[in-house]
């Protein structure tokens, strides 16, 4: 399951992974005999019978990460008046830095991949849904 897991972490550090580019990855399965599916992408999280001797087989990934945890600088500009030895007012633009703290944040992502095994043990057809199920498109 950790090797598929790198390949999910890849295909979503991708420029332009899409739901789109998972599809055209994952549909390339289709027709490959199952024991090359396992060897890939693992054994399955779920394996469910169907009729006529087919089985659903489920891939299932969640990755979290945490964005924020630190401070960055905000510029604020301000007028300031000061007055010279002749009395004279003198305005000027300064920009003061405001250290602001950024609060961790939580994320989670997951996909979820179904592949139908016929009973001649080749992969059918699949379907996936959630927002980690992207990669590259392809050309």
């Amino acid at each position: 399951m950790s090797r598929l897991l790198v390949i999910f972490s890849l295909f979503a550090l991708a420029a332009c992974a899409t739901a789109e580019g998972y599809r055209q990855k994952t549909s390339q399965w289709v027709g490959v005999h199952a024991d090359q599916l396992l060897l890939d992408w693992g054994p399955p999280v779920d394996k469910a019978g169907m009729s006529e001797g087919r089985e659903m087989w489920t891939y299932f990934v969640e990755e979290s990460y945490t964005t924020g945890g630190n401070y960055t600088q905000v510029p604020h500009e301000r007028w300031v008046e000061t007055v010279d030895e002749d009395g004279e007012h003198i305005k000027r633009k300064e920009t003061v830095y405001e250290s602001v703290y950024n609060p961790p944040v939580d994320h989670f992502t997951q996909c979820e991949t179904r592949f139908v095994i016929a009973p001649d043990g080749y992969v059918e057809t699949f379907s996936f849904q959630g927002d980690a199920c992207v990669a590259v498109e392809e050309s």
